[in-house]
């Protein structure tokens, strides 16, 4: 190792003023690097042209479920009175026109939460449990906006688009566009009542006690 650094040094001597050498020099350096990359890995040699080459998927709204980042969003959408909305997901963020009277209707409000935003308003909304007896208004925009969220996930697809302000619907009723596993882009629409079957539903599998959890924790 000490040797291989001597050489690559005095080759950078010689390329002093020389710039014929140059190319004789990033041959050197480029074999010196390889070596040090043999030396140090325990798994053995590490192509240096993959060093600086980093696996990381960029985050989006399906590393934390469209269901849980959907009800922030009805949350924030009931706090301020809006009734209508159409939603329309990017990767990293949620805009929406939204109308303070019943659907249809205009939507002269437009916001955009990104995924940031969702997690920030997340923790500083936290709702309070009411224990077993707890009750839910399975209608609401939270609860309806959750479900359809679920449901995405469940489908195991990515979002595109959420609305309650079509006038050729029943009143009610959501439409929803979201892509499939395997790239087809698919429209549903969900009737107020299958919309509060479905909620119900998804409440019960969230009720039901973990296998994992121990039963006299916090029994007394």
């Amino acid at each position: 190792m000490l040797s291989f650094g001597l050489t690559v040094y005095n080759v950078l001597l010689m390329c002093m003023g020389n710039e014929s050498s140059l190319d004789a020099f990033a041959w050197v350096s480029k074999r010196a690097l390889g070596y040090v990359c043999e030396y140090i890995s325990p798994i053995g040699r590490v192509k240096s042209d993959d060093m600086f080459k980093f696996d990381v998927k960029p985050k989006d709204f399906r590393s934390i479920g469209y269901a849980r980042a959907l009800r922030s969003v009805g949350l924030l959408l009931q706090m301020r009175n809006l009734q209508t909305f159409d939603l329309r997901c990017e990767t990293c963020e949620f805009r929406l026109e939204c109308g303070y009277q019943s659907p249809p209707c205009s939507t002269p409000l437009e916001m955009r939460y990104s995924l940031d935003d969702i997690e920030s308003l997340e923790a500083e909304n936290q709702p309070e449990s009411k224990g077993l007896y707890e009750t839910v208004d399975f209608l609401s925009l939270g609860e309806v906006l959750r479900g359809m969220g679920a449901y995405v996930d469940k489908q195991g697809g990515r979002l595109v688009r959420i609305s309650n302000n079509e006038s050729s619907m029943a009143p009610g009723s959501v439409k929803l566009q979201y892509e499939t596993s395997d790239g087809n882009l698919k429209e549903e629409v969900f009737s107020l009542p299958s919309i509060y079957e479905l909620c119900v539903h998804l409440h019960k599998e969230r009720s039901k006690p973990s296998r994992s959890k121990n039963i006299f924790v916090g029994s007394r």
